[in-house]
């Protein structure tokens, strides 16, 4: 027997019970207010469970309603993995490398890198032995730094001994589209929750530079990746909304030979939409977008692995340019928004810079489906007040969120050509 309790907030719960009771959900026993945080809702449903008797050995399985494409193999999973343990959740494989960090202040330092394959991302439903969740929130209750992210945690955390078993996502027919399609609360199409669509964009950086003490090349395209963009939910019109943007950011060493073999193994891993690679331009006041990627090595200075290349073609049998993929037009647009200096730069140069511009926007042409590529060159940072050379850290991130919301708003809604070359 299968009984189901619904734990809402208590401004919904009128509309809750009258949706249920006019679908005939026979299963649903009760419809109780849940509480300020995830841990409040858990823990008001199993005290209900506790008044009502019900046995330490039932299976209990706690599913977020913001993931409504649950499969019935995913739930039946979690049912059969609890006749070998006593906790288990659903979890998807880690397709990047998971990082471990200590915050040292004004930066978070690696100190850990799992290796991938033990690397999973929680999902739900998370299953318990009724015993099992009630016996580790009680213990949890005692904790005042008690701020659990899933309930699957509780259990590790207060109960280390207990083995959480993992019920793989992607282990059962059907479950790509409900492990693609979440955090759907707010997603509503004609009526209907729609699964939130993905664009993936990989941001590229350069490691540290010779004598630059803070290299925004490096520090943008990691804080992006960290914090992603902001996009109004309540902007129906704006392209992006229902739109999971997804950044992904790499760092190679300022090398020909080494940089772009480097950002090509990160494209052929996250096949990505949009491409947006950053360098650093020493004697730049703001922002510079660079138009075109020019086949041509020119520089007596050597690169990191002190290749000094000459004068040579990057490709012999390609063009001699490549334009830009980006809406050049729509990110300075944006900038003037947010008051950030910028200007159009006719060419990144003839170094490395320009080299992995070149060989990206040679491989987007390759692409079967668009992909949209471009290269920003960043000035230094200057965190004085009004700085007439370089610009503040803050300032940069800022001009770097405008950069992939504007390519990912014209990746979705292409408004012409005349908004890519100004």
């Amino acid at each position: 027997m299968t009984d189901i309790l619904v734990v809402v907030n208590a401004q919904v719960r009128q509309a809750v019970e009258q949706l249920i009771a006019a679908a005939g959900y026979t299963k649903v026993q009760a419809v109780i207010d849940g509480g300020a945080e995830r841990s409040d809702s858990t823990e008001a449903a199993l005290r209900m469970l506790a008044d009502h008797g019900v046995p330490a050995d039932a299976k209990v399985l706690i599913h977020d309603s913001v993931r409504p494409f649950v499969s019935q193999a995913q739930i039946d999973g979690c049912i059969d993995a609890l006749d070998e343990f006593k906790a288990a959740t659903v979890a998807c494989p880690s397709t990047d490398t998971i990082l471990l960090t200590q915050d040292l202040g004004d930066r978070e330092t690696v100190v850990q890198v799992p290796e991938r394959r033990h690397s999973f991302r929680a999902q739900t439903p998370q299953a318990f032995r009724f015993e099992t969740i009630r016996t580790a929130y009680d213990l949890a209750a005692d904790d005042p730094d008690f701020r659990p992210t899933d309930d699957t945690r509780v259990v590790v955390d207060y109960l280390p001994n207990e083995p959480v078993a993992i019920v793989g996502a992607a282990q059962h027919e059907g479950d790509d589209a409900g492990r693609h399609a979440v955090r759907a609360a707010d997603r509503r199409s004609s009526g209907r929750v729609m699964p939130m669509q993905e664009l993936s964009v990989v941001i590229s950086g350069f490691d540290p530079y010779e004598g630059i003490a803070v290299n925004p090349a490096l520090i943008v395209p990691d804080m992006l990746a960290k914090e992603g963009v902001a996009v109004d939910p309540n902007d129906f019109e704006d392209p992006l909304h229902g739109v999971d943007v997804r950044i992904h950011a790499v760092h190679m060493p300022v090398s020909f030979g080494k940089a772009w073999p480097m950002l090509n193994e990160t494209l052929d891993r996250v096949h990505p939409h949009i491409v947006i690679a950053t360098g650093l331009k020493q004697a730049a006041r703001g922002i510079l977008l660079e138009r075109c990627a020019i086949n041509l090595k020119d520089t007596t200075r050597p690169d990191a692995d002190n290749v000094i290349p000459g004068q040579r073609l990057i490709d012999a049998d390609g063009p001699a340019a490549y334009w830009t993929g980006l809406p050049l037009r729509a990110i300075l647009n944006a900038f003037a928004a947010d008051d950030i200096p910028a200007s159009l730069s006719s060419d990144a140069g003839t170094f490395v810079c320009n080299a992995l511009f070149y060989h990206l926007q040679a491989w987007a042409a390759r692409q079967p489906r668009p992909t949209m590529c471009g290269f920003v060159n960043l000035p230094p940072v200057n965190e004085q007040p009004h700085p007439q050379h370089g610009l503040p850290l803050a300032q940069q991130i800022t001009a770097g969120r405008d950069v992939v919301r504007e390519a990912a708003r014209y990746y979705k809604r292409p408004m012409g050509p005349d908004i890519l070359i100004p």
